[in-house]
Formats: structure tokens, sequence, C-alpha cells
């Protein structure tokens, strides 16, 4: 069964290891499939493409997630803030994440 882990983690994860091994950052930016896969174990899908983007100290990147095919409809979320009705909609289908299939 593959590892089940919160996308915040994987990508934390990663950073930090990539600021320790200067091999492996450089690895992550040509080859990201691979570094992760080692990383991680497992098989990423064929079908699935992983860009790294490298930030600098005057130059930020900002994610944006795909929408979940499964968005709670208006009244599961009525009565709650944006960022709890965003919370609501990335717990359950965006942020819990298998890394790769085993």
């Amino acid at each position: 069964m593959a590892e089940k882990l919160i996308r915040q983690d994987i990508e934390r994860r990663l950073v930090i290891k990539s600021w320790k091994d200067e091999a492996f950052r450089k690895q992550l930016l040509e080859d990201p499939k691979v570094a992760i896969e080692q990383e991680f174990g497992g098989k990423i899908p064929e079908d699935v493409e992983i860009v790294v983007h490298e930030e600098t100290p005057k130059e930020r990147h900002l994610v944006l997630c795909a929408k979940p095919e499964l968005v709670p409809e208006p009244a599961d979320v009525l009565g709650q803030d944006d960022e709890q009705s965003f919370n609501c909609i990335t717990i359950s289908s965006v942020e819990t994440i298998s890394c790769c299939e085993k």
C-alpha cells in the first residue's frame, strides 16, 4: 500500500534534503520523478508530471492546486469563512496524497 503523507510534509522533506544534499538538489531539479521515487520509494504513475521550480531571493512562486473533482456543495460550507471552506476542500481532496504507487 502507498504511504499516505500530507503534501506539505512531502514538500518540506524534499526542500530540507535539497538544502543539505547538493547532489539531491541537482537531481530534484533535473529529474524530479526519479529523485522523489528514490526518496519515498515506489513509482510515480507515468501520466503524472512533476515540475520543480527553484526560487531566488527576488523571485517567489505561487502554486495553484488543481480544483478537486468533488467540491462540497455551498450548503456544506455555509457559515464558514473562506479559509475554513478552503481547508474543508483541501484536507479531504488535495492535501492527503499518495506519494508513490508501490
